[in-house]
């Protein structure tokens, strides 16, 4: 239950003060709950509840709840390295993304890419991709944007979450096979890494193994 302030966890918490909780109320199967570790990383980068909690599940589902002021933000908006390259790339990237929805996506995608050029940066790429993907469904642009990303970023954990990226836009496109070649590319290049097993799930979906033959 979601209402009962004397049962579970999530009424009882925000009755008692707490600003937001999430629960689910029924098990979505395991690879559609949350991603803790994502959503911990992007609210403590500075997003605020509605936007870690929205990045960290796969896909939408009634069984997921996050429940409380979706406003709440509990660290800065940037790191606090200030001054900093991360710190630099995160203000251009919120400055690029509010003229975005404030003006209009042209405005906001030529402050983003010039930001991200003069910086050289993967987090400002990263988040155009995203942009133009979700926000504008221009699929073709955002796989652009996100293999320059790729170029810039130099951590592997970031490449590879970009390349993660790139196959799931073109899952969208329905372009299977190109998305396929870059599962199994990736997969190569991170084989000794733990992320190599996410290739090899999302492999798994994209080209299941046949089913074995019924004996007679």
């Amino acid at each position: 239950t979601l209402r009962d302030p004397h049962q579970n966890w999530v009424a009882p918490l925000l009755a008692r003060g707490a600003a937001a909780t999430m629960g689910n109320v029924y098990e979505p199967y395991l690879a559609l709950t949350p991603n803790l570790d994502i959503f911990y990383e992007r609210l403590r980068n500075g997003f605020n509840f509605a936007e870690s909690a929205y990045a960290s599940i796969k896909v939408l589902s009634w069984m997921n709840t996050f429940v409380g002021d979706p406003l709440y933000r509990p660290f800065p908006v940037v790191p606090a390295e200030e001054g900093g390259p991360e710190a630099l790339a995160w203000t251009a990237y919120r400055e690029g993304a509010l003229t975005w929805f404030r003006e209009s996506r042209a405005a906001g995608e030529r402050k983003l890419q010039e930001s991200a050029r003069r910086l050289r940066s993967g987090i400002v790429y990263e988040g155009l991709g995203l942009l133009q993907r979700d926000a504008a469904n221009d699929i073709g642009a955002a796989l652009l944007s996100f293999e320059r990303a790729q170029q810039c970023y130099t951590n592997g954990n970031d490449v590879a979450r970009v390349a993660i990226d790139r196959i799931r836009s073109l899952q969208t496109a329905n372009r299977t096979k190109e998305a396929l070649a870059l599962t199994r590319k990736s997969g190569r290049l991170f084989q000794a890494a733990p992320v190599a097993n996410v290739f090899r799930a999302i492999e798994a979906e994209l080209a299941p193994p046949p089913s074995p033959a019924q004996s007679p």
